[in-house]
C-alpha cells in the first residue's frame, strides 16, 4: 500500500451556513481508496463515510482515468480518509473539486479544476514507412525505453527508406494532445539517398513538453535499390476515389523511356477543374508536387481519355491531359409514352412496353390509350426512347400538358413527329356512355342493420318491387342499440353504377336497444326517395320463479338459491342449512320474509318446534332465521290471502315431566320412574326421565314430575 500523503492548500476557513452545496471528487483509478465523511450534520453514513467508488462513475480528465463523486449536501464541512488516515475539515462550497493522483509515487488529495498529467510511457509517431505503423500513438512497438542517463530512446533497425524527408514526433501515453514534442507540427528526418537503415531516437526530457527535445540519427548500413510505386490520388469524378492513396486502380505503369503513366478511360467529366497530385509508395511522405496540387481544366462537358505522366529527374515534373471522346449517334429502337398513370397506366415508366409507340405511313408515331377515367384538370406526358431516360426526349426540358375540360371517358391519342423539330402531340376524344339497365336494388349499410358491412354483392339484400311500384326489403330480428346506423342503396349489385343518396349515406336511428323489424322503401322517380322504420318487437318476459335463497350473516358469505318446484300442486324446496342460517323468498323483483310485529323483532324466528302456516310479507319484513343445523323442507301455499309458508324437518319437541313419551304429564310418567328406581324398567329405554337434570333417577325426578302436574313447575 503506497504511503498516504495529503498536500491540501486551503484557500478560505470561513463558516458557511447550512445550506445546500455541491463539489466534485476525482479519486485516480490507481488507487481508488478514499472515503468521505460529513459530520454537520451526518452524511455519507457513519464513520470512516462512504466510498468513493461505490458511487461514482468513471471519466477521464487530462488523459488519466478517474473514480467521479458528486457530493451533494448541507454538511459544512467534509472530511476525506484513507487507511485511517484522515483529512482535517474541510470547508464545503459550491463548485470545489478534489483530485488525488500521486507525486513523487504518493497519492495525495488536492483541491485543484487542473491535475497535473502523469506521463507513464513516450511513443514515437510518425511516417508508416519510418515507423511501420502510420502516425499510431498506441503502437507500443514505437515506445520508449528509460536509459541510464535520463533519456528515452527507440531505434528502429533495418528500415528500408527511399530518398526523401519522413516526419515524426513522440506523445505521452499514448493519445494525441496530453504530451508532445514538438508541441506544434511535426520533426523531420531527411534521407539522402535509398538504403536500409538504423534510426535512433532520442528523448530528452525538461521541466515540461516545451523544454523537452526529440532528436532523430539514421545510420545506413546496406545500399539497396528501392523498387517505388506512383499513385496517382484527385478528385473522385477524375480517378474514381476520391483522394486515395491505396487505390490500386489509379497505380501509374514504367513506360520504355523512363516515364511513369496512367490513363483513364471514357470518364464523365463537367467542365470544370479538377486536382490530382503522385505520390510513392502509397504514402503522402513523397508527392508531386510536394505542396498543393496540380488542375485539369476541362473547357466542355463530356467523355474523355485522361492520361498522366510522371517524368522523374532533379525536378520531377507531373502531366495531365484530356482528350474528349467523339460519341458516335445512338440508334432509337422505340418510342415509349411516359406520364401521369391515371394518362398511361404507369407513372413515368420508359420501360413500359404497352405504351410503345407505332410507326404509321406517314412516317409519323402514334399511341392510342382507351377508355381512360379522366377529371377535369391536366396531365403532363412525354416520349422517351429505347426504353431508356436521357436518350431521346420530346419535349427535352419539362412535360407537355394534356387539359381535360369535362370528366369522363376519353380515347387519348399521342401522335410524334420527327424531323429537324420534333413534335410531340396528344388529343383526346370524350365517350359518350350508353344509359346502364338497371336489374336490381340492393341495401348497403352497417353490417348490425343489413348482415353484411356495405356489400353491393349481397343478393339477401335486394329490394322486392311492390304493387305501388316502390321497392322493399324487410330486415326481421335485427339486434339494435340505441344509436344511428348508415345505409344507402346501389344497383346492379356494384358501386357508381347508381346510388342513393349519390352523396353521404342515410341514417336510422334507434332511441331505444331491443330487437327491431326495419322496413326499407325506395320511390322511384324524378327524385328517387330511400326511407327506412324501425318496428320494435316486443319480446315476452319469461314467468318468474320461486326461489329460496339462504346463507349466514356474516361478512363474505356465499348466498345460494334453490328453486322451488311443484310437487302434486304445492311448490317445495329442500336445502341443507348449518346452524343460524338465514333466508328469504324470492320471486322476480319480489322478496318475502317475516312480519315483523313490532321494531323491536328483528327477525320472525323459526326455533325448534313445528312451523307452520306462517305467513310472509314483501312490505315490512325481515329474513327468516333457523337456530338448528339440518335438512329442512319448505312448502309454499299461494292463494287469495296471500303466500304461506310450512316448514318440515324440524325435530319433534321435547315435553318437560313426558318421561314415557306419550306427550303427556301425568301419573303413567311417575309410574315409570318407581319401576325404574325398583329395577323393574330399564333407564336406559326412557331417555327423558332424568327429569331434574342431576344424572340420577330417584325421588327428586317424581317430585318435580307431581309439582308440573300440579302447575307449579314447567
Amino acid at each position: 500500500m503506497k504511503k498516504f500523503t495529503l498536500f491540501m492548500s486551503l484557500l478560505t476557513m470561513m463558516i458557511v451556513g447550512l445550506q445546500a452545496r455541491a463539489a466534485d471528487v476525482y479519486v485516480a483509478t490507481d488507487d481508488p481508496t478514499f472515503n468521505v465523511y460529513t459530520w454537520s450534520p451526518e452524511q455519507f453514513g457513519g464513520w470512516p463515510g462512504t466510498l468513493i467508488t461505490e458511487a461514482a462513475t468513471l471519466t477521464e480528465v487530462n488523459g488519466m482515468q478517474y473514480y467521479k463523486m458528486t457530493l451533494e449536501g448541507t454538511g459544512r464541512f467534509i472530511i476525506f480518509n484513507k487507511d485511517g488516515v484522515q483529512t482535517q475539515n474541510i470547508p464545503l462550497q459550491d463548485g470545489d473539486n478534489f483530485f488525488t493522483y500521486p507525486v513523487n509515487g504518493n497519492y495525495g488529495l488536492y483541491e485543484t479544476t487542473n491535475p497535473p498529467i502523469e506521463i507513464t510511457s513516450y511513443t514515437i509517431a510518425g511516417d508508416a514507412t519510418l515507423m511501420g505503423a502510420n502516425w499510431d500513438p498506441a503502437a507500443t512497438d514505437n515506445d520508449m525505453t528509460l536509459q541510464g542517463d535520463g533519456t528515452y530512446q527507440l531505434v528502429k533497425a533495418d528500415v528500408q527508406l527511399g530518398a526523401g524527408s519522413y516526419q515524426y514526433k513522440v506523445v505521452g501515453n499514448h493519445a494525441w494532445s496530453l504530451w508532445e514534442v514538438p508541441q506544434q507540427g511535426n520533426d523531420t528526418l531527411t534521407i539522402a539517398e535509398d538504403g536500409k537503415y538504423n534510426v535512433t531516437f532520442t528523448l530528452t526530457l525538461g521541466d515540461d513538453a516545451s523544454s523537452s527535445t526529440l532528436t532523430a540519427v539514421a545510420e545506413k548500413v546496406e545500399d539497396v535499390v528501392i523498387e517505388h510505386n506512383y499513385t496517382i490520388a484527385g478528385d473522385e469524378a477524375l480517378m474514381g476515389s476520391n483522394w486515395s492513396t491505396g487505390d490500386e486502380a489509379n497505380l501509374m505503369t514504367l513506360q520504355d523511356d523512363g516515364s511513369y503513366q496512367l490513363v483513364k478511360e471514357n470518364v464523365e467529366l463537367n467542365a470544370q477543374g479538377y486536382e490530382y497530385k503522385v505520390v510513392r509508395d502509397h504514402s503522402w511522405d513523397w508527392a508531386v508536387p510536394q505542396s498543393g496540387n496540380q488542375t485539369l481544366s476541362i473547357a466542355e462537358a463530356g467523355k474523355y481519355n485522361v492520361t498522366f505522366t510522371l517524368t522523374l529527374g532533379e525536378e520531377n515534373v507531373l502531366t495531365a491531359t484530356a482528350e474528349k471522346i467523339e460519341e458516335q449517334p445512338v440508334e432509337i429502337t422505340s418510342y415509349t409514352i411516359v406520364g401521369d398513370s391515371a394518362l398511361v397506366g404507369a407513372a413515368w415508366n420508359p420501360e413500359l412496353t404497352a405504351n410503345d409507340m407505332v410507326l404509321q405511313e406517314d412516317d409519323t408515331y402514334k399511341l392510342v390509350k382507351e377508355n381512360l377515367e379522366l377529371e377535369a384538370k391536366g396531365y403532363e406526358y412525354k416520349v422517351t426512347a429505347n426504353h431508356s431516360w436521357g436518350v431521346f426526349e420530346v419535349p427535352m426540358q419539362g412535360n407537355q400538358t394534356l387539359s381535360i375540360a369535362e370528366a369522363g371517358k376519353y380515347n387519348v391519342t399521342f401522335t410524334l413527329t420527327l424531323g429537324e423539330e420534333n413534335v410531340l402531340t396528344a388529343t383526346a376524344e370524350k365517350i359518350e356512355e350508353q344509359p346502364v339497365e338497371i336489374t336490381s336494388y340492393t341495401i348497403v349499410g352497417d353490417s348490425a342493420l343489413v348482415g353484411a358491412a356495405w356489400n353491393p354483392e349481397l343478393t339477401a339484400n335486394d329490394m322486392a318491387l311492390q304493387e305501388d311500384g316502390s321497392y322493399q326489403l324487410v330486415k326481421e330480428n335485427v339486434e339494435l342499440e340505441a344509436k344511428g346506423y348508415e345505409y344507402k342503396v346501389t344497383a346492379n349489385h356494384t358501386w357508381q353504377v347508381w346510388e342513393v343518396p349519390m352523396q353521404g349515406n342515410q341514417t336510422l336511428s334507434i332511441a331505444e336497444a331491443g330487437k327491431y323489424n326495419v322496413t326499407f322503401t325506395l320511390t322511384l322517380g324524378e327524385e328517387n326517395v330511400l326511407t327506412a322504420t324501425a318496428e320494435k318487437i316486443e319480446e315476452p318476459q319469461p314467468e318468474p320463479k320461486y326461489l329460496l335463497h339462504y346463507g349466514l350473516n356474516e361478512d363474505g358469505a356465499e348466498w345460494v338459491d334453490v328453486e322451488f318446484v311443484d310437487n302434486e300442486g304445492v311448490l317445495e324446496a329442500t336445502a341443507e342449512f348449518a346452524e343460524n342460517t338465514e333466508f328469504v323468498i324470492n320471486y322476480g323483483d319480489l322478496w318475502y320474509g317475516g312480519i315483523v310485529a313490532s321494531e323491536e323483532e328483528a327477525y320472525y324466528l323459526i326455533h325448534a318446534g313445528w312451523c307452520n302456516d306462517i305467513p310472509l310479507a314483501t312490505d315490512g319484513h325481515k329474513n327468516f332465521h333457523i337456530n338448528e343445523a339440518g335438512t329442512y323442507t319448505f312448502v309454499l301455499t299461494i292463494g287469495e290471502e296471500g303466500i304461506k309458508m310450512d316448514v318440515l324437518g324440524f325435530p319433534a319437541p321435547v315435553l318437560h315431566g313426558d318421561v314415557n313419551g306419550d306427550g303427556f304429564v301425568d301419573v303413567g310418567d311417575i309410574g315409570v320412574l318407581v319401576n325404574i328406581m325398583l329395577g323393574t324398567e330399564n333407564a336406559a329405554d326412557y331417555p327423558n326421565a332424568n327429569v331434574d337434570g342431576l344424572g340420577s333417577i330417584d325421588v327428586s325426578d317424581v317430585n318435580e314430575v307431581v309439582n308440573i302436574m300440579l302447575g307449579l313447575q314447567q
